[in-house]
This record gives structure tokens, C-alpha cells and sequence, in this order.
């Protein structure tokens, strides 16, 4: 009978000890894309990731023990259809004043090009996301690139100069129009694809669709990683801001990267089924068909998204490394995924 509930709590104890090691696992995180900076600009505070309110926060990134960020700015279409409401020359003055605020304020921040490179801090860079602002002027690239913007996604929802309707490719056109599958690069497109490649700033692919994808891909021709920041897997979820299986391929063949985001309809079809659990699946997906060293995490927290409400902040995302450890996912594989993998690519490791 002894032996009985000594074999009974032993058991018992192991079940405790591994639940209690799921709920602290944390293997270290890095973001490929998230949109804190929109919230900076627009409230021109570049003291806004102390506050613990919001998604993205310095406490959480500190608490994750975090790698590297890129904060990201997509300017919306209200923008668009009244293009001096918000100007280029705004946006490369608020990010020249928060580079400064960072470099003076976060000591355990380092910016993606500064040597000698300190493993023990979190590497951090500006990304752009959509080119409507340059109003097809390459030299705006030069401002940007200053200012500490080190990725550039090329398209965000609508045509722009780089980007644009294949009826259209001077850019005529007088309202905003979505992006899709027909959408090509512009001659001034092309000449930005190659200009960004000169400048290493690197090529962020999420948001094109179908055929101005192609002509990227053409255009790079291996000499950069290309970067899908926040997409994943349309063989889950079939949506067109998702990546196929031959996109992957092709990303993959540049060396480049994939970050896994926590929108809703890019995880699932239908809200209800949007959960942890389903971009795991993503993730494993992924895995498969890209594999484990080129899949990263591009949450895209604070931006126009719905997460689902399990990881509507940053410090819930030690979630997605629990559940992939409770699937039997090695603990290589999750800390590539969770950071090790953006670090090598985009943090010159």
C-alpha cells in the first residue's frame, strides 16, 4: 500500500514539476515587426515604451530577455488619400530624435550596426513599412537610412510609385487602390529593389502579393536575405497576405526569413479557431516546408491587428515557446524560432 502512493506521488510531483517548468519557460525572444513606433510618432513621445499600458513596453521587452527588436512604422491610408498630413520629412525627424533617446536613455539597447556587437544587449532597428511616403524619390532612402531604418517593406495596402496597378505603371491614378496578385513593380520600384540592396537595407516581402513578389525575388537574385516580417503559412490559412509554400522556398533559398504574426486572419479563417494553439501550427508548418532556420517570430503587436487575446502583449509571448515545447519541439528548434534565427540574420551574429 506504501509503495502504491509512493509511485502516486511521484507521479503527481512530475506532472507539477513539468507544468511549473512549461510556465517559466523562457528561452529568449527577438521581433521581427512590431508597430510601437507608429504610436511614438504619432504622439511624438519618445519616451513611450516606458509605459507598461501598452503591448510593446521596455518592462516586457527587459522581461523576455530579448535579443533584438524592430520597431516598425506604417503610416495608414488616411495618408494616402490626403498625402500632406503626414510627411516624410516628419517621420525622419521623430526617428532621428528617438534614435537619440534610446542610445542616451537604454543602456542595455544597442543599435543593429554598432561594433564591437555586445550579446548581452538588445539589438534594435527602424523598419518602414510601405514606400507611399518617398512619393517615388530614391534619395528619401539616404534620410531614412541615417535616421536608423534598416528594413523596408516595399508595399503596405495600397499602389504607391514603387508599386503599382500593371495598367498604370507611371501612376496616374487619383484614389487609393488595393494591392494584389497583378500588382507589379514600377520602373522606379525596380530601381528601389536594387538601390535598398546597394544600401544593405534589407527587402521585407510581407504585404506583396503574387507577381511584384516574383520580380523581387528576380531582381534580389540571392544577394540579400529576403525578410516576410509578418506573414505565415497560406497551406493553413488560406489567406493572400500569407505566404505559399513556393514563396517560402524562395525566401528560404535567399537565406532569408520568415516571422510568424499574431493577426487573427492570417492564423485561422474564423476568430474562434485564431488561437495559440493554431499559430503553433503555423509554426510547425513552417518548420516543414521552410525549415527551423529560417522561421522567426514578426508579431506585429500595436498595429491595425487582432491578436488573439492570449497574446495580446508582449510579455504573453513566452506562451508560444511553452506550446512548443508541450508538443516535443526541441529546445534548439524553439530557440531559434523564439530568437536565435533574427539574431543571425539580421544581427551580423
Amino acid at each position: 500500500m506504501m509503495l502504491k502512493y509512493l509511485v502516486t506521488f511521484l507521479l503527481l510531483l512530475g506532472i507539477l514539476t513539468t507544468k511549473a517548468q512549461n510556465q517559466s519557460y523562457t528561452p529568449g525572444f527577438a521581433d521581427l515587426h512590431n508597430s510601437a513606433l507608429y504610436r511614438l510618432f504619432v504622439t511624438q513621445n519618445t519616451h513611450g515604451l516606458d509605459d507598461h499600458r501598452f503591448a510593446v513596453n521596455l518592462q516586457a521587452i527587459r522581461q523576455l530577455n530579448t535579443r533584438l527588436m524592430v520597431f516598425s512604422i506604417g503610416i495608414p491610408r488616411f495618408s494616402m488619400r490626403h498625402p500632406d498630413t503626414v510627411r516624410i520629412e516628419q517621420l525622419v525627424v521623430f526617428l532621428q530624435k528617438f534614435k537619440t533617446h534610446i542610445q542616451q536613455k537604454y543602456p542595455d539597447f544597442q543599435f543593429i550596426d554598432d561594433t564591437p556587437k555586445d550579446t548581452n544587449k538588445i539589438r534594435w532597428m527602424f523598419a518602414l513599412e510601405g514606400t507611399h511616403l518617398l512619393k517615388g524619390k530614391l534619395h528619401w532612402v539616404d534620410s531614412l537610412h541615417r535616421a536608423g531604418v534598416r528594413m523596408i517593406g516595399l508595399a503596405h495596402w495600397f499602389h504607391n510609385h514603387f508599386i503599382v496597378n500593371p495598367h498604370d505603371t507611371a501612376y496616374q491614378q487619383r484614389a487609393p487602390e488595393r494591392i494584389n496578385d497583378q500588382s507589379v513593380l514600377s520602373p522606379r520600384g525596380r530601381a528601389l529593389v536594387k538601390y535598398l540592396i546597394s544600401k544593405n537595407i534589407w527587402l521585407d516581402v510581407s504585404h506583396l502579393r503574387h507577381t511584384a513578389f516574383t520580380q523581387v525575388v528576380a531582381l534580389n537574385q540571392r544577394r540579400t536575405p529576403l525578410i516576410a516580417s509578418h506573414s505565415n503559412a497560406y497551406g493553413v490559412c488560406p489567406n493572400s497576405r500569407n505566404l505559399t509554400d513556393a514563396q517560402m522556398k524562395a525566401i528560404v533559398d535567399s537565406g532569408g526569413l520568415i516571422g510568424v504574426c499574431l493577426h487573427r486572419p492570417l492564423i485561422a479563417q474564423k476568430d474562434k479557431v485564431a488561437t495559440l494553439g493554431k499559430l503553433v501550427d503555423h509554426i510547425q508548418y513552417l518548420i516543414k516546408v521552410a525549415g527551423n532556420a529560417h522561421v522567426a517570430i514578426g508579431t506585429d503587436l500595436e498595429g491595425l491587428i487582432r491578436p488573439p487575446k492570449s497574446l495580446n502583449r508582449l510579455e504573453y509571448l513566452t506562451k508560444i515557446a511553452q506550446e512548443m515545447q508541450k508538443r516535443g519541439i526541441k529546445a534548439t528548434v524553439i530557440e531559434q524560432v523564439m530568437w536565435q534565427n533574427a539574431v543571425r540574420v539580421l544581427g551580423g551574429n
